[in-house]
């Protein structure tokens, strides 16, 4: 995840990335780094059109500067 993380900054100049995990592993991605995003997300789903993402909780990592709270819109599938 550390690798992951240093090739985004580096080679792909991002400012944050977006993951979402089962319960079971939040104590990893914290230690890792990562933090709650609070917010909501919304993605397209097939037949459905824009819909919020809550089947999981959303965490994020940042290179840069990850938000932690607010509306992330994927404009695409999740």
């Amino acid at each position: 995840m550390r690798g992951a993380t240093t090739e985004m900054r580096d080679t792909h100049e991002v400012d944050f990335g977006l993951l979402f995990c089962e319960p079971r592993h939040v104590p990893l991605y914290e230690r890792l780094g990562s933090r709650a995003f609070e917010g909501q997300v919304h993605v397209e789903q097939p037949g459905q059109g824009r819909v919020r993402l809550d089947f999981t909780d959303p965490f994020v990592f940042a290179p840069g500067m990850a938000p932690r709270h607010g509306m992330l819109d994927l404009y695409g599938l999740p």
